[in-house]
């Protein structure tokens, strides 16, 4: 298990919900990514046991469960209470996992404002961020877990394409669609 810094300790401690950010599954086993993710999310889980776990992470290609719910086994497996779970299994990138994650902890009467943290490898936090707070989550909280050293060259490479992106067209989708969304009400899906 990674060891948790004392500042990610002490931030977690007013920490309502923690979203585990999805990533490849092997058929219904998790990815080294993904185990990472999720054993960074499980020590948090048990220094706060008032943390409710969002699991989010869709289908993929070659997948034969959704993430959330391979992530959700794994949390259950390791002693946490189904009660502290929510599945989002329908995302597809990292700006639908904070999207339909928000949607989620909104709809269990849950805020995303100064309560909130996520959980991603070294390589994704810094995008990551910045997609929530361009969501509207407010002093969201990052936790980076382990990027395993065989795939650290291929995601950061990936990662860092993915940022120029953000920043050239992504940015700008999202901030379009929050207007129309206010504009037009908030019927519109994005």
């Amino acid at each position: 298990m990674p060891k948790l810094s004392e500042l990610e300790i002490k931030e977690i401690k007013n920490i309502k919900y923690l979203i585990v950010l999805g990533c490849r599954l092997f058929g219904v086993t998790p990815s080294r990514c993904l185990y990472e993710r999720l054993s960074a999310a499980l020590k948090l889980v048990k220094v706060n046991r008032d943390i409710i776990i969002v699991c989010s992470g869709g289908q993929g290609d070659n997948e034969d469960t959704t993430e959330a719910r391979a992530m959700k086994d794994f949390f259950v497996s390791n002693g946490v209470e189904e009660s502290r779970i929510i599945l989002e299994p329908d995302s597809h990138s990292t700006y639908e996992n904070f999207e339909f994650s928000k949607e989620k902890i909104l709809k269990t009467g849950g805020s995303i404002e100064n309560n909130s943290a996520f959980v991603t490898n070294s390589f994704h936090v810094f995008r990551s961020k910045k997609i929530a707070e361009l969501i509207g989550y407010k002093n969201i909280v990052k936790i980076s877990a382990y990027t395993p050293k065989a795939s650290k060259i291929s995601n950061y490479l990936r990662e860092g394409l993915s940022i120029i992106n953000y920043y050239l067209n992504l940015r700008r989708k999202i901030k379009k669609m929050q207007k129309n969304s206010r504009d037009y009400g908030n019927n519109i899906k994005y």
